[in-house]
This record gives structure tokens, C-alpha cells and sequence, in this order.
């Protein structure tokens, strides 16, 4: 985990330099965050794989969710692969999530940065694509978060019961 932070890190500093995205002070276009982070998570994908061949490990042992929120005065982006979550507190201090979780149908059954299911770029969970990655354009955020699938659930609001049809509904996002 410690590796794919550094890789990724290291790779959206040099976007940033190169796009200037400071300099214009403003976020990346969906589209383009969208473009941009898959290439990066192929990048540190490659590394991984090239790193377990040279050591005679299996990629599963290197197997890692992703994580990703850049903030700024103009807003915040985020992208990741895997379970847990990200949310921010809006002015009225109303807690938003900012993207869904990729979980499988059993606990602790996620997607990691090491598989093979998301590198053709066309894979969706619960009708999401991955890597998901949304760009949340307000100034007016007051705090962010990024929890891990450990405390998510404790965290935030995940469903309600809904009493005209007697069941609870649970939410993604």
C-alpha cells in the first residue's frame, strides 16, 4: 500500500505541473480526471506486476484498494478501485458521499488495483464504472473524508427503512 500511495502521489504532482491545473485554479474536466486516473492506476499496475515477476511473488500478495481525493479551494476529486468510502460536509453540514463502493456479493469481497477485471476499461459494479471518479465542484465544503470498508457502514447513513413497503433500502451512494 505504501508503494501504490508513493506511484500515485508521485504521478498526479507531475499532472498537475504539466496540465497546470493549480495555475488555472480549477479541477479537471469529468472526463478528463476520468481519462487521467485510469491511466495512472495502469501505470502502478504495471509497476506491481513488473515488481512481483522480478521477486518471484504472486500480484495477489501486492493486492490493494485505491483511494484518491485531491482537494482545493475550487473543489475536490476523487477516484478509486475497491471498497470504503469518501464523503465531504457541505455548508449545512449535510455529510455527501462521493462515490460507491466496489463490493461484491459477500463480505470483505471487493476489487483491487492488482485485478485484471478493470484493465479493458469497461467494468461496471452495481452500474458503476471502475475506476469510478467524480468531480465535485463547490467551494463551499467544510471538511472531506476517506474511510476504509472497516468503519464505513458506522459512519454514514448507508440506507433507511422505507415503512410504505416495509423493507429497508439500502443506498450506494
Amino acid at each position: 500500500s505504501n508503494f501504490v500511495t508513493e506511484q500515485v502521489s508521485k504521478l498526479i504532482q507531475e499532472a498537475f505541473q504539466r496540465y497546470k491545473w493549480n495555475i488555472d485554479q480549477k479541477l479537471p474536466s469529468d472526463a478528463v480526471w476520468n481519462e487521467f486516473i485510469f491511466s495512472v492506476f495502469m501505470k502502478v499496475r504495471q509497476q506491481l506486476l513488473r515488481y512481483a515477476e522480478e521477486n518471484n511473488v504472486k500480484i495477489t500478495d501486492y493486492a490493494s484498494t485505491v483511494i484518491v481525493t485531491l482537494f482545493s479551494p475550487y473543489g475536490l476529486a476523487v477516484a478509486h478501485i475497491g471498497d470504503g468510502r469518501a464523503g465531504y460536509c457541505d455548508a449545512n453540514n449535510e455529510w455527501h458521499s462521493m462515490f460507491t463502493p466496489h463490493k461484491g456479493e459477500e463480505a470483505n469481497q471487493t476489487l483491487f488495483l492488482t485485478s485484471d477485471l478493470w484493465v479493458n476499461n469497461d467494468l461496471l459494479v452495481n452500474g458503476t464504472k471502475v475506476p469510478e471518479t467524480n468531480i465535485v465542484s463547490t467551494s463551499d465544503y467544510k471538511a472531506f473524508t476517506l474511510m476504509s470498508d472497516g468503519c464505513e457502514q458506522a459512519c454514514f447513513e448507508l440506507g433507511h427503512y422505507d415503512s410504505e413497503r416495509d423493507i429497508f433500502v439500502t443506498q450506494n451512494k
